[in-house]
Order: C-alpha cells, then sequence, then structure tokens
C-alpha cells in the first residue's frame, strides 16, 4: 500500500491484471503471423499461381477477425482488472 501511495500509478493487482492481460494478447498474436503466411502459401502460390489476390483478401480477413477477437478479449480483461482495482480488491482467507 505504501508504494502505491508513493509512486501514485495503479494498485499492483491492477497492473498484474494488465500484465497478465498483454500476455495473453502476444501469446495470442504470435500464432497468427505463422497461420497467416501459410494461409497465403495454400491459397495462391501453391495451387493457383496467379490467385495470390485472393490469398490476400482471405488472409487479411482472417488478420482482422483474429486481431479483433484478441482485442475484445484482452479489452475486456483490461476492464475488469480497472473495475476491481476500483472496487478494491477482496480479502481473502478472514
Amino acid at each position: 500500500m505504501y508504494c502505491s501511495l508513493v509512486t501514485k500509478g495503479p494498485p499492483s493487482s491492477r497492473r498484474n491484471a494488465e500484465r497478465g492481460a498483454r500476455i495473453f494478447l502476444i501469446a495470442g498474436l504470435v500464432p497468427l503471423l505463422p497461420c497467416e503466411a501459410i494461409l497465403i502459401w495454400s491459397l495462391g502460390f501453391d495451387v493457383h499461381p496467379h490467385r495470390v489476390a485472393y490469398a490476400f483478401i482471405v488472409a487479411g480477413i482472417f488478420a482482422i477477425v483474429g486481431v479483433s477477437g484478441l482485442w475484445l478479449v484482452y479489452r475486456a480483461q483490461v476492464k475488469r482488472a480497472s473495475t476491481l482495482a476500483s472496487e478494491g480488491e477482496p480479502r481473502r482467507g478472514r
């Protein structure tokens, strides 16, 4: 408690929850890039070399849906962390 009063930053529970949300977001984005490359290769270059534009359009739609879903989950976790921090942490045990 003293540390949060001195630094005037968010409580440690909120920082930990936001950090956990960022870790979840990064962990979801990391496999998205190789999946995009595989999708473009399999749809455009491997089967029909003249369908490259189609492959990029499908991969772009896939990226938008994937990133927006991860962003919604990230925002929900950050909002939950901020509401828990504003209400105060529930006491455990006693």
